[in-house]
């Protein structure tokens, strides 16, 4: 689902709207995020114990969907694992954990993928002190609070906390992000975030 927020517009705020009112907000379904769906997606978001920002992202969208059902109307529309498969059967392509049997390949293919919220590569792991690539991955499906735990590991493993700790945004960016970070703007959205919540 698409990320919106104050003052964004369009169909997925029209849905989102659709979704507030089955749960008893009365807001207007025009399809402007203005106040007063921001009032009640903030209302929400503390009564589920999520952070209290008005931004309709995963987290929230998740749990509206699992407080309103939509896919009992929807149905079975959403992709699969299957579709995968079948996909890589259709294209003579090859999920790379399944390319072979030999452990090694799957451990490749862990290794090469970002994990959890953060988006914390798997090469990563043992150096961040887990006992294998395997252990790190199942421990991101555990719980989004260990997905926490692997940022702290990180920024301490790499010297990015100091950086952090001093609001050095773009030292911070370029520690975790690395060189590219001023391209993708990093440095500025954080200052920008810290700025918002923190006068709240």
């Amino acid at each position: 689902m698409q990320y919106i927020r104050l003052r964004s517009r369009g169909s997925s705020v029209s849905f989102l709207q659709e979704l507030l009112g089955k749960l008893g907000y009365e807001t207007p379904s025009l399809g402007y995020f203005g106040v007063e769906t921001d009032v009640a997606v903030k209302d929400f978001q503390s009564k589920n114990q999520l952070v209290v920002d008005g931004e309709v992202g995963i987290k929230t969208w998740t749990l509206l969907f699992d407080k309103t059902k939509p896919a009992d109307v929807l149905g079975d529309v959403f992709l699969g694992e299957q579709d995968l498969i079948d996909f890589a059967k259709r294209y003579q392509l090859e999920l790379a954990a399944a390319i072979s049997p030999d452990p090694k390949f799957r451990e490749a293919a862990l290794s090469s993928a970002s994990w959890g919220s953060y988006q914390v590569m798997g090469f990563h792991a043992i150096p961040l002190g887990y006992p294998s690539v395997q252990q790190f991955v199942d421990e991101m499906y555990k719980h989004e609070r260990n997905h926490l735990e692997v940022f702290g590991r990180y920024i301490l493993k790499n010297d990015c906390l100091a950086y952090l700790q001093s609001k050095n945004w773009a030292k911070f960016a370029e520690c975790y992000n690395g060189s590219g970070y001023a391209q993708n703007k990093y440095d500025e959205k954080m200052a920008k975030a810290y700025l918002k919540f923190s006068t709240q």
